[in-house]
């Protein structure tokens, strides 16, 4: 089940950064998206903030997300779907 946090995260460009991950649609979406990372350990998690941290320091940070993937999800999208089925 997703939750409606991760689409709001995912419009205003945020890094998601989810531990543990849940494996299941929440990961493969930020994973689908490149919108952040869903670790499964402390190593894994300290190594992602600290990308984060000397991407930040050098240049700035910058979300290279591919929000279109977002849009089969929108309400529109689901209503046309929908509509087709019935």
């Amino acid at each position: 089940m997703y939750s409606g946090k991760i689409f709001e995260y995912l419009a205003l460009k945020r890094h998601i950064f989810i531990a543990p991950s849940d494996n299941d649609v929440i990961s493969n979406l930020v994973d689908k998206c490149r919108a952040g990372s869903c670790v499964n350990s402390i190593e894994e998690g300290i190594s992602y903030l600290n990308d984060l941290y000397y991407k930040w320091e050098n240049n700035g940070l910058k979300l290279e997300s591919d929000i279109s993937k977002v849009i089969e999800f929108s309400r529109e999208n689901q209503n046309t779907i929908l509509t087709e089925l019935i």
